[in-house]
C-alpha cells in the first residue's frame, strides 16, 4: 500500500493545559503518514491522480485555526479524523511533539484506520478531487471588456462561497483554412491566454491548470482563474469542440470539474444560457450588472 507523509513540520502555537502554557506559544513538531488505497490505473505522471500532501497540511492548519487545544491527544485525533474523511486514505499515523518543555521532545503518537472492508483498489472516479462546494463562473468577452469586470472580481473575492472563473476565448481572427479540430484547439489555447492576461491584470487571482491546483486555491480561500487546456488533456471523456459552441463546452467542463453550480455571466443582447438542470449542476444566467445584487 502506498503512503504519503510529512515529517518534522514545526509550528509555533499556543497549546497545553498547564498555566505556564496559556497565553504563550511553543514549538510543536508534526509528523503524519497516510496509507493510500491501491490504484487500478496507471498514474501517467498526472498530478490529479495522486492525493496531495496539502491534505495533511490543511488538516493541521485547519484545526489549529478553529480552536485552542489543551491536549495533544485531542489535536492528533482531529487530524487523523480529517485525513480519514478522504476516500483514498485507509489509515493515518499522527505524531505530535512539544519541543520546548524538555531538552528532547515529548508528545503523542496515534494510529487510526478504516475498517478492513474499506481496503482495496479504487477507480479513476474516486481519484478525482472533491470540489463540489466550488462554483464555476463563466465570463463572456463583452463582460470582460466592460467596467463590470472589476466589480465582479471584487464581489467574487468576498463571496461567501468558493469560486473559480473560466473565460471565453480571446476575440482573435481564426485562420480560415483550419480543420474543425484545429479550430477548437486554437480557441482552447486562446482561453488559456485569456486566463493568463486576466491573472496579470488581477494579481491576487490565482491561475490554475489542474484539479490539484484548484483544490489548493479553494482550500486557501483564493479566487482562481482556469487554464482549461491541461484539464482537457487529462480528461477521461472527450469534450465537445470549443468551435462547435462555447456553451456546450462550458457545461461539459463544469461536469468534468464536479462543481454543482455554474454561473453564466453575459452582457445585454449577448448570448444567454437558459437556466436549466444539467444533471446535478445548477445553471444560472446573469447579466453583466447583476453583481449589484449578487
Amino acid at each position: 500500500m502506498d503512503k504519503i507523509f510529512i515529517n518534522d513540520f514545526v509550528k509555533d502555537i499556543e497549546i497545553g493545559a498547564y498555566q505556564s502554557e496559556i497565553g504563550c506559544t511553543q514549538s510543536v513538531r508534526f509528523s503524519v503518514a497516510l496509507e493510500i488505497l491501491g490504484r487500478d490505473t496507471d498514474l501517467q505522471d498526472d498530478v490529479d491522480k495522486v492525493l496531495s500532501y496539502e491534505v495533511i497540511i490543511n488538516a493541521i492548519n485547519g484545526h489549529l485555526q478553529n480552536q485552542r487545544f489543551n491536549l495533544l491527544e485531542t489535536l492528533a485525533e482531529k487530524i487523523a479524523e480529517t485525513c480519514l474523511s478522504f476516500k483514498r486514505v485507509f489509515s493515518a499515523l499522527v505524531k505530535i511533539e512539544k519541543l520546548d518543555r524538555i531538552p528532547g521532545s515529548m508528545g503523542v503518537s496515534i494510529f487510526r484506520s478504516k475498517p478492513n472492508r474499506s481496503r482495496g483498489a479504487i477507480t479513476d472516479e474516486s481519484l478525482i478531487a472533491d470540489i463540489e462546494d466550488c462554483s464555476l463562473f463563466f465570463i463572456s468577452n463583452k463582460v470582460l471588456s466592460s467596467p463590470s469586470a472589476n466589480n465582479w472580481v471584487k464581489v467574487l473575492k468576498k463571496w461567501r462561497q468558493k469560486a473559480t472563473i473560466l473565460l471565453a476565448p480571446l476575440p482573435l481572427k481564426i485562420p480560415e483554412n483550419l480543420t474543425e479540430k484545429a479550430n477548437s484547439q486554437f480557441q482552447l489555447i486562446s482561453m488559456d491566454q485569456s486566463a493568463l492576461i486576466f491573472s496579470s491584470n488581477y494579481k491576487s487571482i490565482t491561475i490554475v491548470g489542474s484539479k490539484s491546483e484548484l483544490n489548493w486555491a479553494r482550500n486557501n480561500d483564493k479566487l482562481s482563474v482556469l487554464c482549461p487546456s491541461q484539464f482537457v488533456l487529462r480528461a477521461a471523456k472527450k469534450p465537445p469542440m470549443v468551435g462547435n459552441g462555447i456553451d456546450k463546452f462550458v457545461l461539459w467542463f463544469a461536469k468534468e470539474l464536479g462543481v454543482k453550480s455554474l454561473f453564466w455571466i453575459c452582457a445585454e443582447r449577448d448570448h444567454v444560457l437558459e437556466d436549466s438542470s444539467q444533471g446535478l449542476i445548477k445553471v444560472v444566467s446573469l447579466m453583466k450588472d447583476d453583481w449589484k445584487n449578487f
